[in-house]
C-alpha cells in the first residue's frame, strides 16, 4: 500500500510505498567513504576507507592495482595511509577507480588444513597464528 503522505512523507522507517523518493539508503557499502567538499571546478578529493585486509594486500601486494589507479587520465594525486586511500582528480574517474577497487580486493572465506594449522602453532609465533585466524 501507498503511504498516505506520497512524496512528502518525511519518515525515513516508513513502510509504506513511495511513488517517487528519492533518499532512500542503499544497502551496506563495499568502502566506507567521505568527501572532502571542494571548489565547484578542479579537482575532486574523496578518501575510501580500507578494512584490514584490503589495506595489507594493497600495502604489500598491490604495485599493479595502485599503477592502474595512478596511470588513469584524471586522476591528479593518489595517497595511501592508516587504511585510508585518498584519490585527488576528476569525479568521474574517481567513481571508476572505486568500482575497480570492489571488484578488485573482492574478499574471501579460506579454511585452512589441519596440517597448515599445526604447523603455525608450532613453526610460528603464536601472535601469527592468531592474526591470520581472526581473518
Amino acid at each position: 500500500t501507498e503511504c498516505r503522505h506520497g512524496n512528502q512523507c518525511n519518515n525515513t522507517n516508513c513502510k509504506f510505498l513511495h511513488p517517487k523518493r528519492t533518499d532512500t539508503a542503499s544497502s551496506t557499502p563495499f568502502f566506507n567513504q567521505k568527501v572532502v567538499p571542494q571548489p565547484a571546478k578542479g579537482p575532486v578529493q574523496e578518501i575510501v576507507e580500507l578494512n584490514g585486509a584490503q589495506y595489507n594486500f594493497l600495502e604489500f601486494f598491490g604495485d599493479k592495482i595502485l599503477n592502474t589507479i595512478c596511470n588513469q587520465p584524471g586522476i591528479k594525486d593518489m595517497k595511501i595511509k592508516d587504511g585510508k586511500l585518498q584519490l585527488t582528480g576528476d569525479s568521474s574517474v574517481i567513481a571508476n577507480m572505486k568500482y575497480y577497487l570492489k571488484e578488485t580486493l573482492h574478499e574471501q572465506y579460506a579454511t585452512i588444513t589441519f596440517s597448515l594449522k599445526k604447523y603455525l602453532q608450532t613453526k610460528c609465533k603464536r601472535p601469527l597464528l592468531k592474526h591470520f585466524s581472526q581473518k
